[in-house]
């Protein structure tokens, strides 16, 4: 059973007292929707997380963001001028998705891949929040994950990125990495994989990952580092998958059929009962593989600031609230609010907290 909405333009307020219009579709999913789930039911759902204890599984990241000014083309070359103004960093990769689930949750645990050459590790602890259990492993040949991205400011235009990262896995230090994993897997219920393919989670790694996690949620990510090399399909089981639209055609290699008909057809490959298909400006698409339901969730974006962590944003709320057996059309609908409020965050500036979302999600059901 597919269950679909289709598109008027109303008008609301926001939190903030300012119209908020969404198309047609838009509203026509938010009626459905609240004839089958009050404010007050949704907040429930976010509040059954509050004791939960969650372990988080992946690649730590480093986002370097410089800000540039353009000076225009050069004389003597064909490349582009830029003058240097200022430059930030945000902890991102793994670290977001636990920041973002640490607001919700009782405990969230972290392992992950710290480089000894630059290890910046620091810089990531201070980030951390109180209810963070950090356990890192590091790695000798390498520097912690870091990518640099050159931006003109205004308009946070990205012009290009430098990859800092050892993509390969030496199977001494796949066997290590999941030797020191194992016995953690016992001490959470519900395991987030987090799996950008930058050198952390091999073989070995997986297998005990998959073999030993309760509740298991993988998200892998395809990037300009690992095309074609990260599919979620190198898990062999999990409860919940999480992927973008490029992402379930590449793991696929279907570049045709609806993602409606692949979700179903994916499922099926890493034997998960949920999973969830973000496609950006066009929404999500969540799927109950043992009820035959797929939700089309429109998105509740009303600007775009910056796109970077909006993915991590959604899996990190939707996969504790998929051990938690909430309906997946109120997965999708939570998911696509969190992602609304990532994409008006600059990189991984912040975390996303209860409150923020419940106000968005208090204006999207008045």
């Amino acid at each position: 059973m597919i269950i679909s909405f289709s598109m008027g333009v109303f008008s609301r307020k926001s939190s903030t007292d300012e119209a908020v219009s969404f198309p047609p579709e838009t509203e026509s999913f938010l009626n459905d929707f609240k004839g089958r789930h009050s404010f007050d039911s949704v907040m429930d759902f976010l509040n059954a997380l509050k004791n939960q204890k969650v372990l988080v599984i992946g690649d730590t990241i480093i986002d370097e963001y410089h800000y540039c000014k353009p000076l225009g083309m050069s004389a003597k070359e064909n490349l582009i001028s830029v003058n240097y103004e200022s430059e930030e960093s945000f902890a991102g990769g793994a670290v977001a998705t636990v920041s973002h689930v640490a607001g919700f949750v009782k405990e969230v645990g972290l392992f992950s891949l710290l480089g000894k050459d630059n290890s910046r590790e620091d810089f990531i602890r201070e980030r951390l929040g109180n209810n963070v259990r950090p356990h890192f492993v590091y790695r000798d040949d390498g520097p912690t994950v870091t990518i640099r991205r050159y931006i003109e400011k205004i308009f946070l235009k990205k012009y290009f990125q430098l990859y800092f990262h050892n993509p390969f896995i030496p199977e001494a230090l796949d066997k290590h990495i999941a030797q020191k994993l194992e016995p953690l897997l016992d001490e959470y219920k519900t395991v987030l994989v987090n799996d950008f393919g930058l050198g952390f989670l091999g073989t070995h790694a997986i297998n005990v990952i998959c073999r030993k996690a309760r509740f298991l949620a993988v998200n892998t990510q395809t990037n300009s580092s690992n095309r074609g090399f990260n599919f979620i399909t190198k898990y062999p089981r999990m409860d919940y998958g999480c992927i973008d639209h490029v992402e379930i055609r590449l793991a696929t290699q279907n570049r045709h059929a609806s993602i409606s008909d692949l979700v179903q057809e994916i499922s099926r490959a890493v034997a998960a009962r949920y999973f969830s298909v973000t496609m950006g400006h066009l929404g999500a698409i969540t799927y109950d593989a043992e009820k035959k339901e797929v939700f089309e969730i429109p998105v509740f974006s009303q600007k775009v600031i910056d796109r970077v962590g909006a993915g991590d944003a959604f899996f990190s709320i939707t996969a504790p609230l998929v051990a938690m057996g909430v309906p997946m059309d109120a997965v999708g609908f939570i998911g696509n609010t969190m992602g609304a409020i990532a994409v008006t965050i600059v990189g991984n500036e912040r975390s996303i907290g209860r409150n923020e979302l419940s106000r968005w999600m208090s204006t999207l059901l008045k």
